[in-house]
């Protein structure tokens, strides 16, 4: 009987403990969607409030929250490989602080930050629910133009400015491929 009971109890505690992990697995994807949700929310409510509705100035603080996370992501993951001890031996040799971030740091993180600059800017590009938010009648933008039209008739000028920014995202990553392997032929490895 004891034995039963104990096989009940480990049985009951398996159970338990797969509850926790997989609430634990949802809470984590409930933070990771509602942090960027909540703080996109907040910035446009704060430019609502500030009058920065309708007017280039909230449009373009829009459009950097958007694009913020990916130059940060690009930055960092560049970053990660970067050797310290190049900015000390800068440093070491007399170089004040900005002269060894441009001539030292800036050149070897150069493709982390050109990959998140075209990044934000193809989502800032691409943007259509943010501006249809934000923007003013003023304010008109390729998407913004586009996403009207597409309700009411596709028309010659729709595909062809669908086809511009088609070509233009071909063009960054192919910008991005030709950089990364202008850098690996740079630190000397064969492609």
């Amino acid at each position: 009987m004891a034995s039963s009971e104990r096989s009940g109890q480990e049985l009951l505690n398996v159970i338990v403990m797969e509850l926790a992990l997989r609430l634990l697995r949802a809470l984590k994807n409930r933070l990771i969607i509602g942090f960027p949700a909540a703080s996109l929310a907040t910035v446009l409510g704060t430019m609502t409030a500030l009058g920065l509705t309708a007017s280039y100035t909230g449009l373009i603080l829009a459009h950097t929250e958007l694009g913020a996370p990916f130059v940060v992501i690009s930055v960092n993951a560049t970053l990660q490989g970067f050797d310290q001890s190049l900015a000390r031996a800068a440093a070491s040799l007399g170089a004040n602080p900005i002269t060894t971030f441009f001539k030292v740091t800036l050149p070897l993180i150069a493709r982390g930050v050109f990959s998140g600059t075209l990044f934000a800017f193809a989502i800032s590009f691409d943007e259509v629910v943010v501006v249809l938010m934000v923007a003013g009648p003023e304010q008109r933008t390729l998407p913004r133009e586009m996403f009207p039209s597409l309700r009411e008739n596709i028309s010659p000028t729709i595909t062809s400015g669908a086809t511009i920014m088609i070509l233009i995202a071909v063009v960054m990553l192919a910008s991005l491929e030709l950089l990364r392997r202008r850098n690996e032929w740079l630190r000397g490895i064969k492609a």
